[in-house]
């Protein structure tokens, strides 16, 4: 860590609320607060405790505690008193660090502040240690009714870190996302990886990690990269409509319980871009030993999301009741080993000797340490989590020693026995503890005791009142005997009870997030089952109906009257904004003047889908596109061409455009597959001929009935004025929630639309003259400057008519190495290495033609849905936001180079080149000198992951490939090649269109094969590549260096 100080002194390291710390800085105020710790006895191995709430003082404080020579043991001030005052005495600490204003009761250890060390010397601390001294001591749960101390080593530390950084390689430009707290150990790769790279640690306020909408906004606001959560707090966080806009990710680890498979997948669906690695660990082995990366991508019909492959220099053993290894596919219980194992447990030897055993299968003495968990090795050769062999468990990421809460209980005065397990059949469906009790205790008090001395998430959600516990034949506690939670008969009594509005309203909330058909203004969230998750959950629901709650008061006050008299009786705005008019004249964004110049016809110019329907009215389906279509301000416009180049749009009022009018019924009953597709064809040609932009006709929908026992097809075509990738997913949702409620009589309710288009569109035409815009010119010249075509000499646009296609596959493994090994091997991005691979496919196809240029012009199309202004978002807005923009590419034979290069290319362009379509056709004066230069004859577009066709409503359906939505044959423009790649099913797939008139079969097929075969050379240099990531110019920005110079560094 201080070696990497000394090689980015002036590198940002730590950014917290307003206040932000270079390296030098960081490690200046850790090096003096060393020396204040020295002062105060702190040496090697000594254990020193720290009570900070999240801040730059909290990482002051380990970094200055490991470099005194000691371990830091966090202490969570959010915990009883009770608890800390054990921990304390406990692990005996030499000190403990506090804020100025801590009440924390240390006792009789001394507290030492941050701010004492101010006058300390800066420089280093010179301290004996090794790699086997202890690193920090973290509590977990005990089964004896005590929390136990777990001390990790500084050699398992490392390796954890350097795995994580030869797997997934974070460099500098990368932020990651402090949130977890210090006492839970997820937060050490936290604390520590980004400071051995030089990257950016961006840390929470201290109660962030528990609201999804504030994390959102960090997220944004700092361009974070990487983030971990646990996977129910991921879940919900996915449910935040500003989880969508957080488009810097790039990377989500989920570790601390089982990740579900529908969880993964959803990461899939809101944030395309972002892989999602699932790991494992118990806080015995130095946070995670195991990995299982893109799981984003998991089947659907998968039992589980794998835990994966195991660490470097780790050893996982699935083994038997006699230490005896399993075969594959068979169960055993998992046992680790290697240097990430800990150390032990602080002061409990016997049980330390129980947990951390012999190694049989290491000659050098070795331990192994047993997990208690059941796993079986699958057919990939990668571990499946099945359960516990004991009683400890997780819930939301906590693990929990289900005896710690039994021995609590058998101190609650009136319980004169108990029982608590985990079950995940309640209403919500979520892993919930529930406590079974024998006694007259009161269940309040009992609680209430709970709080006190247990954190939140180990407190039981239910009370369950039996006369006595079930026992099995042999006497044993029977636990699959025990009863469910009746929560709906604890729904207290609504007759005569006044309340609010707002009572009422956040009453249903509750029925909602509670599973529950009612729920009274009297009654308790937890005692009917809520937990830290679903108040949060709650809190996303009131804010949709513009109540403005806090999961901590859901917490104090636990019941919708309380809540509401706390709130208000009137819901007020989340916050005041101006009003956005979305009806009215529209400035035509840059992609829509681009395709004003085209020649020919463009009516037909659309994207399409087929979905299932479910089985339905002809009334229902017509009610539902209705309420889309008002709902949509964008599906509404009205094309006006006053001349080629020159075109202007209108958005009609709500209720103007009729359903009726867009839908056509088909009969489709009893038809076999065949006749289905052949149907779907004819239909959906005429779908897309009746598309009509001047008249206002810019959706046209086929409903295929196949009969009331059979999901039906829904074909929807949408000119492509109105629609792009991501407003699809609006779209779709919209559209099945609209029929839900079209069904059950009621009218729809839709999520809310944050910025429309039309005040997007006047946001890009403001921004189309700004002095940040006109500074991009010369960049802009320089790209588009003559030469560096696909095909020299050609005049004249290609018409749609005169086209052909074709469609290649990537192999999976070398598919997931162009999304993975390759770009990290040179902290590059996949749409870097899927160019690079076109670039070098089209240098070779020029060589085999005897031609000798090297420069290569595409346009390169990306979403466009930036945040031009504070507070823009486009997450739910329908409309063509693309943006399309030309880069400059340099071919080559090696692939390193060639990616290299590319790289390089992209990086270069300002804001990577959204502005670009604002001086090409929306700024006048720019306009005109961009216009004359060359003009891409390539167009590219990565699509990201996308989705398999399903087999429930509203899923996309098998027969897509039979739609006939075509553009208008003579359709023109500037391309020779277009060239979209989507990810399916972890396998790269290209679709590869091209201008018969300029391109032969032969040379097509020579370019799209030499792409999947350029893709192939740069997976294998990614496999011989041994290190950190290789440096690109772009990389190191504070420095003018050029490649030849990093190289030689």
């Amino acid at each position: 860590l201080q070696d990497q100080a000394g090689r980015t002194p002036e590198a940002t390291a730590v950014i917290f609320r307003e206040e932000s710390l270079t390296y030098a800085e960081l490690h200046s105020r850790a090096d003096r607060f060393a020396h204040l710790l020295h002062e105060r006895g702190v040496g090697r191995e000594s254990l020193v405790a720290v009570a900070l709430p999240r801040s730059v003082d909290l990482m002051v404080a380990i970094l200055g505690i490991g470099k005194a020579g000691g371990a830091y043991v966090p202490l969570d001030t959010g915990y009883p008193a009770e608890r800390l005052t054990y921990m304390l005495d406990d692990a005996d600490p030499v000190c403990v660090v506090v804020s100025e204003d801590s009440s924390l009761d240390s006792g009789s250890v001394p507290r030492v502040t941050v701010s004492e060390s101010a006058q300390f010397p800066a420089e280093p601390l010179s301290v004996p240690g090794s790699p086997a001294d202890a690193a920090y001591m973290i509590y977990t749960s005990g089964s004896t009714g005590r929390p136990k101390g777990v001390v990790v080593t500084n050699e398992g530390v490392v390796n954890r870190l350097l795995w994580a950084q030869q797997i997934r390689p974070l460099d500098f430009s990368d932020r990651m996302l402090q949130k977890t707290p210090s006492s839970f150990d997820v937060s050490v790769p936290e604390f520590f990886w980004p400071f051995l790279v030089g990257a950016t640690l961006v840390m929470a306020e201290p109660d962030g990690h528990k609201d999804p909408g504030y994390l959102a906004d960090v997220i944004v606001e700092h361009s974070v990269t990487r983030v971990h959560f646990v996977p129910s707090m991921l879940e919900v966080f996915l449910a935040e409509p500003k989880a969508a806009l957080c488009s810097s990710l790039e990377i989500v680890n989920c570790s601390g319980e089982a990740l579900p498979v529908h969880v993964a997948r959803k990461v899939a669906e809101i944030l395309p871009n972002v892989l999602v690695d699932n790991l494992y660990g118990p806080t015995e082995a130095a946070v995670d030993v195991s990995w299982q990366p893109s799981v984003q991508e998991t089947p659907a019909d998968a039992v589980s999301v794998p835990i994966g492959a195991p660490a470097v220099n780790t050893g996982l053993f699935v083994l038997d009741p006699y230490l005896q290894n399993v075969p594959a596919g068979a169960t055993g219980e998992l046992y680790l080993a290697g240097p990430q194992l800990a150390r032990g447990y602080h002061g409990r030897g016997g049980l330390t000797s129980e947990r951390f055993v012999a190694n049989p299968y290491s000659d050098g003495g070795s331990r192994m340490y047993r997990t208690g968990d059941i796993v079986r090795w699958n057919a990939d050769g990668v571990l499946e989590y099945l359960g516990r062999v004991d009683e400890q468990v997780k819930v939301r990421g906590f693990r929990i020693e289900l005896g710690e809460i039994e021995a609590q209980l058998a101190l609650c005065p009136g319980v004169s026995a108990s029982a608590v397990i985990v079950r995940t059949d309640g209403p919500s469906n979520r892993a919930q503890v529930v406590a079974y009790l024998v006694g007259d205790a009161d269940d309040a008090a009992v609680r209430g005791q709970l709080l006190s001395v247990l954190p939140e998430f180990m407190v039981p959600s239910a009370f369950v009142r039996l006369e006595s516990l079930p026992l099995s034949p042999s006497g044993k506690l029977d636990r699959k005997a025990l009863p469910a939670p009746d929560f709906a008969a604890q729904v207290g009594e609504t007759t005569g009870v006044v309340s609010s509005g707002v009572a009422d309203l956040l009453a249903r909330h509750f029925a909602t997030v509670l599973g529950l058909p009612r729920v009274g203004a009297r009654d308790d969230f937890f005692t009917l089952g809520g937990d830290s998750i679903l108040a949060i959950r709650l809190v996303n629901l009131a804010r949709r109906d513009s109540v403005v709650l806090t999961p901590r008061q859901i917490f104090e006050l636990r019941t919708p009257a309380a809540i509401a008299a706390a709130v208000g009786d009137v819901a007020t705005s989340v916050a005041t904004v101006t009003a956005d008019i979305g009806v009215g004249e529209l400035v035509p964004l840059p992609v829509v003047h681009r395709l004003s110049e085209w020649t020919g016809g463009t009516d037909r110019f659309n994207q399409a889908v087929l979905i299932h329907s479910p089985a339905t009215s002809l009334d229902s389906i017509t009610g539902a596109l209705q309420a889309v279509l008002d709902h949509h301000d964008g599906l509404r416009q009205t094309l006006i061409r006053h001349d080629r180049g020159m075109w202007s749009a209108r958005i009609e009022e709500p209720g103007s455009i009729r359903a009726a009018n867009l839908v056509e019924r088909v009969d489709a009953r009893g038809l076999d597959d065949a006749e289905l597709r052949t149907l779907i064809t004819e239909r959906s040609e005429r779908a897309t001929s009746r598309l009509d932009p001047s008249a206002g006709r810019m959706v046209s929908v086929v409903w295929f009935d196949c009969g009331a026992e059979n999901l039906g097809r829904l074909a929807i075509v949408a000119h492509h004025l109105v629609v792009d990738g991501v407003s699809w997913g609006t779209l779709l949702e919209d559209l099945a929630m609209a029929w839900v409620a079209v069904e059950a009589g009621e009218p729809a309710a839709l999520d809310a639309v944050g910025t429309s288009l039309r005040t997007f569109s006047r946001t890009v035409a403001e921004h189309a003259s700004s002095a940040h815009r006109f500074a991009e010119l010369d960049h802009w010249l320089t790209v588009t400057a003559p030469g560096a075509e696909l095909i020299p000499g050609t005049a004249s646009y290609a018409v749609v008519s005169g086209g052909s296609r074709r469609t290649v596959t990537v192999d999976g493994a070398i598919s997931e190495a162009a999304l993975g090994t390759v770009p990290a091997m040179l902290g590059a991005e996949g749409t870097d290495v899927l160019l690079a691979a076109l670039a070098m496919s089209v240098d070779r196809w020029r060589r085999s033609t005897g031609r000798s240029e090297r420069e290569l012009l595409v346009d390169l199309e990306r979403h466009g849905r930036e945040e031009l202004v504070p507070g823009t978002d486009l997450s739910r807005t329908v409309g063509w936001f693309t943006t399309i923009a030309p880069m400059r590419l340099l071919g080559g034979t090696d692939p390193v180079d060639t990616l290299r290069e590319v790289k390089e290319s992209l990086r270069a362009a300002p804001d990577g080149g959204i502005g670009y379509g604002m001086l090409r056709y929306v700024n006048a004066r720019t306009a005109s000198r961009l216009a004359g230069r060359s003009e891409s004859q390539i167009l590219f577009n990565y699509l990201g992951r996308t989705t398999t066709a399903g087999s429930t409503a509203w899923s996309l359906a098998a027969e897509s490939e039979a739609m006939s939505t075509d553009p208008d044959a003579d359709m023109g423009g500037p391309y020779r090649l277009i060239v979209n790649v989507v990810s399916v099913d972890s396998e790269l797939r290209a679709d590869f269109a091209w201008a018969s008139e300029d391109l032969s079969e032969e040379d097509a097929q020579s370019l799209s094969d030499g792409w999947v075969s350029a893709l192939g050379d740069l997976a294998a240099a990614a496999a011989e590549h041994d290190g950190p990531p290789i440096l690109t110019p772009s990389d190191v920005p504070l420095l003018d260096l050029s490649q030849a110079e990093i190289d030689a560094i």
